[in-house]
């Protein structure tokens, strides 16, 4: 129920906010922050390295990790690994999936790497989070 409550409120809010969605979702043209953004986000499941995300917006990985460590704040592979950790936010909150199964879903070495990064951004184990916001 809270899910369909969530989505009905997204979508209430595009079309409130119509023009800012579209902007939003829309990367512009010659922006490779957000085209590297919208490639993460597209590959969320994968294991991706410096190189193939400097790769993928046709930059060296030095270049390219100083241009979005400079426009972000934080480094391709962070913010990468912040997208991963959000996203399995989410699985926690609205599934019933395992730990394991939303860490390999979101393509981590294993349930331990998964946690061990998890806590690194949340402060707290997966477990914990789970059982905080599902009582």
């Amino acid at each position: 129920m809270e899910y369909v409550t969530l989505c009905l409120w997204h979508f209430i809010a595009s079309f409130k906010f119509i023009q800012q969605y579209r902007e939003v979702n829309k990367s512009k043209k010659g922006d490779v922050v957000q085209e590297a953004i919208n490639y993460m986000r597209s590959n969320l499941d994968k294991r991706l390295s410096l190189e193939d995300i400097a790769g993928n917006v046709n930059y060296s990985p030095s270049h390219f990790g100083q241009i979005f460590l400079k426009k972000t704040g934080h480094s391709p592979l962070n913010y990468f690994n912040q997208l991963k950790i959000q996203k399995a936010c989410q699985m926690l909150d609205f599934s019933d999936m395992k730990i394991k199964e939303i860490a390999c879903e979101l393509g981590f070495y294993d349930q331990y790497h998964f946690s061990k990064t998890f806590f690194k951004i949340t402060s707290e184990t997966p477990s914990q989070y789970k059982k905080r916001n599902k009582g």
